[in-house]
Parts: C-alpha cells; structure tokens; sequence
C-alpha cells in the first residue's frame, strides 16, 4: 500500500464499497421543503447507508433568484398587459409571469450552468442521481428520478405549464427525453410515470425502474388495530382524516359534500381536517389548522388525528404520486385517493380511488370505508406494503438499478403488482 492509497478519499470509498454521489436539484436536496421532502429522504438514507452525498442545487441563494425570476418574468408580463387593464390583479399577473420564466429557455440555460459548476467543484463522482430535468447534468453516470413527466404535467392541465408556450413546452419535453435517453437509469416514484417514460420518450423499458417513495414521518401507529398512543383503535365508527396543504387543489370543497351526505346517514361519522382549510362549521367535522411535524406539539396532534382515524380521504384533482398515503399506509389507516394521476400505485390494496370531483363516487367509496370490517382490512394491507415504501429501500433500488450495487430481489418483491 503506497502512501498516495492511502491519503486517496476514493481509493478508501472502493475499499469499504462507500460512494461518492451528487444529489442534483433546482434548489437545496436537503431543505425539507424541496420537492416534499423526496430529495431529503433518497440523501439522507443514501448517507445512512454510509455513502458520501454531496448536494448539488442549480439554484444560486434565495435573494439572486428572486432577483433573476423578476428580471426574466419582465418580457413575460407585457403580454398581460391586457389582462390586467381587465381587472387581473398585478401581483397575480406578475405571479404568472415568474412562474412561466422557471420553465423558460433563459432560467434553465442559468441553472445548467450553474449545476455544471456545482458538478466540477464536487470533485471525482461515482454518480449524479438527477431530481428533476430543470438543468443539465453532465456527468458518465446520470440516474435520473422523477414523480411526473413533462408530457403528464400538460395533459393534466398543470397550470404553470398552460402559462408558457407551445414552443416552450416542446423544448422542455426534448430536454427531458434527452435526460432519459443519456440516463445510466431512469427511476420513478410509480409506474403510472414510468409508463409516460417508456411510451412518451421512447425510452428502453429495461432501464425504467418504478422505486417507489418513503415516509417522511411516521404520524403514530396502529399495529394490530391499535390506535398508538391512545391504545385500540375503535373501527366501528367511521373518523375520516384529510392532512393536505392546498385546500382546492385536493379538493376540499368536494369532501366536505360528500362528507355531509355520509354524515346523513352516519350521524356518529367524524372528519378532521389539517391543512390550509378555511373555516368549517358544519355537523362532524373539525379543523385542526396546518399542523408543523417539525414542531414537536403539532406532531403529536397529528399522529392522534391518525390514531383515530379510520380512513385517509385526500380526492386530489391530480396528484403524481402522494407520499401522504405512504404515510397513511405506515400507521395502519387505508386511503381514499384520485385516479387521476400515480396515487393509485401508491396506494395498492390499501384502499380505493375515486375520479375528482364526482361526488357521488366519493360518497360511495366512504360507504365502503364506513364499514369497519373493510376499513380494517384495508388498513392491515396497508401496513404491510408500507414496508415496501422506505427511503432505505428507495435509495436501495436507486443503485440498484444503475448497477451501483447487486441486485436484490427481496428489495423489489412485491413493490408494484399489476
């Protein structure tokens, strides 16, 4: 062994089988704000695992940004003009302005180039595992993981990608194709986004992989039927649970409906709402606020929000994947989420999903969820797949797939069924 071996970093991570990964973002992949806490969790459960990760954010700090997302949203305002002379509020216009400038040609040339740097300064990587197709990545060994394709996001309608156009919308789908095309593997959070990989990109299906998601935080538990803290979980009466931040976006307007229908006929039915709700006064239902599980307090009211409840309603008018069911999953509560987008995936045999907005669809998917024996049964299958649904595990199948590490089939089995 020569001295240079020795005081080599590389040459120490092949011996111990340790890596050296970059962890791609637009923002900070450590922030517990970015992306839902997905980057978080893959890189912290990839340093767990005893791997160097270096994060790597294409966004420069947060007072530059705002004073380039202003500069570019100028070009884009003008347009508006008309639109605000007939009644649009400014700071909305201007709110639309921005957010097309995120998509536009000028902010991701910006963020590229500001990854390459990133990139450089990381020093010898054995991977860049790429969250997100905002910025180029180059690099010999590119994983890239995505909960939402570009070609899905203006399907559904997505509004910051109607705020851009045609041109744009082409050019951030030729720049996502090549991502997947140069990728050593292309991982999904579900399969529902591995199939836009495959057929919207023309990608090989034997480099897509659906990984799944993990749990950001494990509201209480209900093993058994337990209801964690507050002991055995009464399953006869129905205590829906809805935990989200964007009321309209996950159609809150439209549970509360369906909720007052099922109350009619269930007068002992209870719904706890968390999240930025406004006020409710109606018969059974309760708002508890947005509730911070950084805060020690709020945590532990939600994790008793969860160890009463019965079931999880959060009937999304799209949702990509919903880590909020994983979490739901993890306690022993069954789910009611959208058939419309990945949610499906997440939530397996563990529960049911409705179409938006179809009330009476709903109504009848918390009938069934009314019944204790259903509720409870769904709520066992779901602690079981929660299992499947770690960051651990999730960071396992990332390298797995890249060929970083061997494959391991009890990582993947029973993951996805079809």
């Amino acid at each position: 062994m020569t001295a240079d071996s020795t005081s080599d970093p590389s040459a120490a991570r092949r011996r111990t089988g340790a890596l050296h990964l970059g962890l791609a973002y637009h923002g900070d992949p450590f922030d517990p704000a970015s992306w839902s806490g997905t980057p978080r969790g893959i890189g912290n459960a990839l340093r767990a695992q005893g791997h160097d990760v270096v994060g790597l954010s294409a966004r420069a700090g947060d007072a530059v940004d705002a004073g380039l997302q202003r500069a570019l949203a100028v070009p884009r305002l003008i347009p508006r003009i008309p639109a605000i002379r007939r009644g649009q509020p400014l700071p909305e216009a201007v709110d639309h302005a921005k957010s097309a400038a995120r998509i536009g040609a000028e902010y991701r040339a910006l963020g590229s180039l500001r990854m390459r740097r990133e990139i450089a300064r990381a020093g010898s990587l054995d991977a860049v595992l790429r969250l997100g197709t905002s910025f180029e990545v180059h690099h010999p060994r590119v994983i890239t993981f995505e909960d939402l394709t570009v070609v899905q996001a203006v399907a559904a309608g997505e509004l910051e990608w109607a705020r851009v156009g045609r041109g744009t919308r082409r050019m951030r789908v030729r720049a996502q194709a090549r991502a997947f095309r140069d990728a050593t593997a292309c991982c999904t959070a579900t399969p529902w986004t591995a199939g836009s990989v495959v057929e919207d990109y023309g990608v090989d299906p034997a480099k897509v992989f659906p990984v799944g998601l993990g749990a950001n935080h494990l509201p209480g538990t209900a093993a058994g039927g337990a209801g964690g803290p507050g002991g055995a979980k009464d399953w006869s009466t129905p205590r829906f649970l809805f935990v989200g931040k964007a009321w309209e976006d996950k159609n809150g307007p439209v549970l509360l409906e369906a909720f007052s229908r099922v109350h009619a006929r269930h007068p002992a039915a209870r719904l706890d709402l968390v999240g930025n709700h406004p006020a409710v006064d109606l018969p059974g239902v309760t708002g508890h606020g947005f509730l911070r599980t950084s805060e020690p307090g709020p945590r532990e009211q939600l994790a008793a929000l969860y160890a009463r409840a019965t079931c999880l309603v959060v009937p999304t008018t799209f949702e990509p994947a919903g880590i909020v069911h994983v979490e739901a999953a993890a306690t022993g509560v069954p789910s009611i989420g959208s058939r419309r987008g990945g949610a499906g995936d997440m939530i397996g045999t563990a529960g049911l999903t409705v179409t938006p907005g179809d009330v009476p669809e709903l109504v009848a998917a918390m009938e069934r969820m009314a019944d204790p024996a259903t509720a409870r049964r769904m709520g066992e299958a779901g602690r079981e797949r929660a299992r499947l649904f770690t960051w651990d595990l999730v960071a396992h199948r990332i390298l797995q797939a890249a060929g970083l590490e061997p494959h391991d089939d009890a990582a993947w089995r029973g993951l996805f069924t079809t």
